[in-house]
């Protein structure tokens, strides 16, 4: 199931700055699945939903589908806008989905507090002490951090 409401379509093309950010979230009510999401950004810095979509799960199938109805909603000209912008399109990880998936085979509180210390640092070299910390503790904590750029941490 796909939604845009035009009410919100023409708001955003209108009114928003002409920024995007995608999202997804399991559902875990009667009905299984996932929820995608595209959101803009109003004047006052606040989140703006443009649309979303329930699909069967996270796939490469189910965002194409969802990023082709959106960008026929949103207009013809952004097409041409993402080939041009989109190989050097800021990416953001959700340090929250990023934890979750860490866990799976790096338990306990000490890599998390450390994980969670490194990504609220505001400097490189800050940054670094933490992870040098992680990997005294767990190299392969440490490697499987390290294998995501950190340009790409937000949380």
């Amino acid at each position: 199931m796909y939604v845009c409401l035009a009410a919100c379509r023409i708001e955003f093309l209108e009114e928003c700055r002409p920024i995007i950010s995608l999202d997804t979230c399991h559902l875990k009510g009667f009905l299984k699945g996932q929820l995608l999401a595209t959101v803009g950004i109003d004047g006052n810095d606040g989140m703006y939903p443009i649309a979303f979509a329930v699909c069967e799960g996270e796939t490469k199938g189910s965002w194409s589908w969802f990023l082709e109805l959106l960008l026929a909603d949103i207009g013809p000209g952004l097409l041409p806008a993402l080939a041009t912008v989109a190989p050097k399109a800021h990416i953001r990880f959700c340090v929250r989905h990023l934890y979750v998936n860490f866990k799976k085979e790096h338990k306990g509180k000490l890599l998390k507090d450390l994980m969670w210390a490194a990504a609220r640092e505001t400097t490189r070299s800050g940054f670094e002490a933490k992870m040098e910390m992680m990997r005294n503790v767990d190299v392969n904590a440490y490697g499987h951090l390290m294998g995501i750029d950190c340009a790409h941490w937000n949380n």
